[in-house]
């Protein structure tokens, strides 16, 4: 697997404006904020509303990222749970032949943990994903032109 394809804006932002180069009819999503569904658990529900106030400081997320977010945040309250079963009973367990075997909830845990780094990986949510992710600028505010476009024009005079 190579590496993964520059939106339109990330070869913008660094530079490269070649048109040969350019997607030409890539997507753009609607920035809105995501609402979880009332499925999510508790543990979810505030996984959730992490990564999106973490996206929306980072004004990097959209509606379209609804989805993700979601198995994001089903497989970080799996991973809690997990983790607090193997809070519970420890690492390993004695086989009925008096060997010591390894909870099955710590291969789960490894599994959840590899997951919920890759998805935090493509928000862009990891130090190392950070620099790949280009968000969009704001426009600097310009308050004079906004006090002036508030302004009702004066009236014209007639000279007599």
């Amino acid at each position: 697997m190579g590496r993964p394809l520059k939106t339109r804006i990330q070869k913008i932002n660094d530079g490269c404006t070649r048109k040969d180069r350019m997607p030409m009819a890539e997507p753009e999503p609607i920035r809105t904020r995501p609402t979880a569904p009332d499925y999510l658990d508790t543990e979810a529900r505030e996984a959730f509303k992490w990564v999106v106030d973490m996206l929306d400081a980072m004004k990097a997320g959209s509606l379209a990222d609804r989805d993700v977010i979601i198995l994001y945040a089903t497989v970080w309250s799996r991973y809690r749970k997990a983790c607090q079963d193997i809070e519970a009973g420890g690492t390993s367990t004695v086989t009925k032949t008096g060997y010591e075997s390894v909870r099955p909830c710590v291969g789960i845990a490894n599994a959840l943990g590899k997951q919920l780094a890759g998805l935090l990986d493509q928000f862009g949510l990891t130090p190392s994903s950070r620099p790949r992710i280009h968000a969009k600028a704001e426009e600097p505010r310009d308050e004079l032109a906004e006090f002036l476009a508030k302004r009702r024009p004066m009236e014209t005079r007639e000279r007599k």
